[in-house]
């Protein structure tokens, strides 16, 4: 006769299996052409994004998915059945991924695109050397925009609780109001960026 507690053991036992056979961590790796796309939009629930100058023609997305360690005595989900998805229209290319209980890490290399928009729920948003337009929205989170003052002309920053700042603007002006920010710059270029965050720190630095 099986016992109560033989049976616990036994359900521990193979809980604890499938926690170890379940993949917690994949890569997926894309390359989509670039000289068929104008403007890039990502459409992302929770992670990290360093978009930066592609070394190639294509856009090349490295995504890391990885189960959230916060999931005590629940189901670990099946990271190696999720992947971005991905649409084009005309030279507009989407990628989104909105799995829940994940977290992402993307690394997305971009040639000499007109426009790159980010629209990211909770997390992080890093842009190194751009020479095209933004527009970055994110609910929670940083965001850090570096890019070319040949290539921008004006620059507008907000936050509804946090800060925001640029750097190596011309004609930069700054307004608060309690725990808002907004501020707004100009450069030498023809590019607009926008982007604004609900709650964290809004950077942008021309160089």
């Amino acid at each position: 006769m099986i016992t109560i507690k033989a049976a616990s053991i036994c359900l521990i036992l193979a809980f604890s299996i499938s926690m170890a056979c379940a993949d917690t961590e994949v890569t997926r790796e894309h390359a989509f052409q670039g000289h068929d796309i104008g403007s890039l939009r990502l459409d992302i629930s929770v992670g990290t994004v360093r978009v930066e100058p592609s070394d190639s023609d294509d856009i090349e997305v490295s995504l890391t998915i990885s189960a959230d360690d916060d999931r005590w005595f629940r189901r670990t989900p099946d990271v190696d059945n999720m992947d971005l998805r991905s649409t084009q229209q005309g030279d507009r290319l989407r990628l989104s991924f909105k799995e829940k209980n994940v977290n992402t890490e993307w690394l997305v290399k971009v040639p000499n695109l007109d426009q790159v928009d980010i629209e990211l729920g909770v997390g992080t948003v890093e842009v190194f050397m751009a020479t095209f337009g933004m527009y970055v929205d994110v609910g929670v989170g940083t965001i850090d925009l570096q890019a070319s003052a040949s290539e921008i002309d004006t620059v507008d920053l907000s936050v509804g609780v946090g800060d925001t700042q640029v750097y190596g603007g011309e004609q930069t002006e700054n307004q608060r109001a309690m725990v808002s920010s907004e501020t707004s710059a100009l450069g030498k270029g023809v590019h607009a960026i926008k982007a604004r965050a609900g709650v964290g720190d809004v950077t942008a630095k021309l160089l």
